[in-house]
């Protein structure tokens, strides 16, 4: 019974991403309070059947207390903040994210169920870009709701094309990464490896150029921290095939541009099923060979302080898309496709400058969770009216000062911490969770996807799975300096009882244990 209940609850938690990502993503507050509910649910039965449902660890600790200070913080910023309504809202959801986290971090301790989770979300992605693009591929067939701020954009089901490719980027992110470690199943390889395409195309379709952004990022990530040719080769394969399916958007204009004629959606579903089985075909070639044995030999070994150069880099291109866009106009439409992804003019620039000005007006507890709308129509420099600053971080400091900073530093930084362990420990699941998180953190600077639970869970989820590879080795490390502690107290004892010195002998179980623990940690055993 124990067991059934903690395998219903994991299927519910992975499961909830997408199924909220069909009631408008979660944004509205009737999906976002059932899902609260049901996650915290989920929290009270793992309370019940988990061996340790407490957080162990100081990476889990600062992660989980940061969040559920994060969101004491807003609920107490309604006594200060301009409307009471929208800050209601933000601690709703804080509230959500909360229950998944402390949930997902107590199930995805079984080795078996954070197996899952990549799997689980690259569906859920799959399933969304099929949904999104039905209307497309088979128009007559399939009449979705057409959303005018969209104009041709896909939205649906989430109803924002920018967290529709956040999604899909971070979807794409573990597909590669799936269909490039021999440790997976080789059906499971090709499935993530045919699943690239459709990503590829949804995301070209959004038009989102912090999804592509985003995407860019992940991608980096896989290859840095899983830097073998098995994986250089599924990146390589994942974002040619996905390139390939974008072209074949971009060359039927009415498939980028509904409404779409039927020749057009046959053409392209064409194209897709194509690329598809190209992928699956290539991927089985390099699965079919003997992949512990090439993953060990070619493991292609990186310069030291690459992983920096590399962060370096990434800024370096951010500031320079940040600087170029400040100084363009915002593309005039958004039905020239590829033309808009040449363009990095956007208003976010006069968003964020009324956010900094907030912040340095009130730099301590700011001016109230869900305030800066209310402050963007006295200030605002264009006519135009917005909810959000369209950055996590810059809004987290204009309406909650540095305290909602520090509290989502300390968010940021315990997942960041046990990642980068995870990473280091060479934990088979660690790459592809880290690199989801590094895009949706990108994506997340550029735009709101910390309003739309259907984005930003699925970064909730690979934070949890971090964290629960973090508290594995937190526990093997525990039970090896125990090991370590009771070997040298039975060598001390021996040592006293014979001075010969017979007490060598007990130090074996200690030198064992260490071993195994190593091999554990590392991942030779449970995660993989």
């Amino acid at each position: 019974m124990r067991a059934a209940v903690l395998r219903i609850s994991t299927a519910v938690l992975l499961a909830g991403p997408t199924l909220i990502a069909f009631f408008s993503g979660g944004f509205f507050d009737r999906a976002r309070l059932v899902a609260a509910i049901v996650a915290w649910i989920g929290v009270g039965f793992v309370a019940v059947a988990a061996d340790r449902p407490i957080p162990r660890g100081a990476p889990t600790r600062a992660a989980v207390g940061g969040l559920l200070g994060l969101g004491a913080w807003v609920l107490a910023s309604t006594l200060w903040a301009p409307l009471a309504g929208p800050a209601w809202h933000d601690t709703q959801r804080l509230v959500l994210y909360a229950g998944v986290l402390i949930a997902a971090i107590a199930l995805l301790r079984d080795p078996r169920a954070a197996r899952v989770v990549e799997p689980a979300l690259v569906a859920g992605a799959l399933a969304i870009v099929v949904y999104g693009l039905s209307e497309r591929l088979a128009p007559g067939l399939v009449d979705l709701i057409d959303s005018r701020s969209a104009q041709g954009r896909l939205d649906q089901p989430l109803t924002y094309w920018n967290a529709e490719g956040s999604v899909l980027a971070v979807g794409l992110v573990l597909a590669i990464r799936l269909a490039g470690t021999w440790q997976r199943a080789a059906w499971m390889r090709l499935a993530a490896a045919a699943a690239a395409p459709w990503l590829g195309a949804g995301i070209y379709l959004t038009l989102s150029r912090g999804a592509l952004a985003a995407l860019a990022v992940g991608v980096l990530v896989v290859v840095l921290s899983a830097p073998a040719r098995s994986q250089l080769s599924a990146a390589a394969l994942g974002i040619a095939t996905a390139a390939a399916a974008a072209c074949g958007a971009w060359l039927m204009s009415s498939v980028q541009t509904p409404p779409t004629t039927p020749r057009a959606g046959l053409a392209m579903l064409c194209w897709l099923l194509a690329l598809s089985l190209f992928a699956a075909l290539v991927t089985q070639r390099l699965a079919g060979r003997d992949a512990e044995d090439r993953e060990r030999r070619t493991r292609v070994r990186l310069p030291r302080g690459t992983g920096i150069v590399a962060v370096v880099i990434v800024a370096l291109v951010l500031a320079a898309v940040v600087v170029t866009g400040a100084s363009q106009s915002p593309p005039a439409g958004v039905s020239a496709g590829a033309e808009r992804l040449k363009n990095a003019g956007s208003n976010r620039y006069e968003y964020w400058d009324v956010a900094l000005g907030m912040l340095a007006g009130d730099p301590f507890a700011g001016e109230g969770s869900g305030s800066f709308r209310v402050v963007w129509l006295r200030e605002r420099p264009i006519r135009e009216a917005v909810q959000d600053a369209h950055s996590l971080t810059l809004e987290t400091g204009a309406e909650l000062g540095v305290v909602g900073l520090a509290l989502l530093a300390l968010v940021l930084g315990g997942v960041g911490v046990a990642a980068l362990r995870a990473v280091r420990e060479r934990h088979v699941l660690a790459p592809g969770a880290a690199a989801g998180l590094a895009a949706w953190l990108v994506h997340a600077q550029l735009d709101w996807l910390w309003e739309m639970p259907a984005a930003t869970l699925n970064a909730v989820l690979l934070a949890g799975l971090v964290l629960a590879l973090g508290e594995r080795t937190f526990d093997l490390r525990e039970q090896l300096a125990a090991a370590q502690r009771e070997g040298a107290a039975v060598r001390t004892a021996a040592s006293a009882g014979s001075p010969g010195g017979e007490g060598r002998s007990p130090s074996l179980p200690s030198r064992t244990s260490s071993g195994a623990a190593s091999r554990i940690i590392r991942g030779s055993s449970g995660a993989r």
